[in-house]
């Protein structure tokens, strides 16, 4: 049909293979923080703050992070937990290159929703659990009461560019 829209979701027998509805991806009450400059998502990407980690962002704007050293977003022990929406916009050059598990323009996510963000010219290395958009994208599963699983939602993102790892290697996600 006209103006339908296709997600990637992470569907199991554990959670019926029920995602949200477009509408609830697209809930306008939400609170959000403009991420308007490269400052404003190295200053994401430099956080641990699980508060930070978990709030609402929107991309504004392209942004060239060509000569910039970027860590990529969330780690192993703080995960990247809220909506990122690039709104269409592009981040191209980026280059994260590290001898470490966990690498990616998000290093680890959990219960996240990564969405409309285009990634150009991306040249990501990491050793273990590598991917262009997400390194590892954790899920929780609970077998006595599917209401607790937590997973994540990535749709409507692309990237471009080279991927190098050892193991559990991939374009848009390492391991989830």
């Amino acid at each position: 049909k006209d103006k339908d829209h296709v997600l990637w979701f992470e569907g199991t027998t554990e959670n019926h293979f029920q995602g949200p509805t477009l509408s609830q991806l697209e809930d306008s009450a939400l609170e959000w923080e403009d991420v308007d400059s490269v400052d404003d998502l190295l200053a994401l990407a430099s956080s641990t703050d699980a508060d930070i980690l978990s709030k609402n962002y929107r991309l504004t704007k392209d942004l060239d992070l060509e000569g910039v050293e970027f860590s990529g977003i969330g780690s192993g022990t703080a995960p990247f937990t809220g909506i990122f929406d690039g709104q269409g916009h592009t981040v191209s050059n980026v280059s994260i290159k590290r001898e470490a598990e966990n690498t990616g323009f998000f290093n680890v996510i959990k219960g996240a929703t990564i969405k409309n963000l285009n990634l150009e010219n991306a040249e990501i290395t990491g050793t273990t659990n590598v991917g262009g958009l997400v390194g590892w994208a954790q899920v929780q599963l609970d077998q006595e009461n599917i209401a607790k699983n937590i997973a994540n939602l990535i749709g409507s993102c692309t990237v471009t560019g080279t991927v190098n790892g050892e193991t559990k290697v991939g374009g848009l996600v390492g391991v989830n």
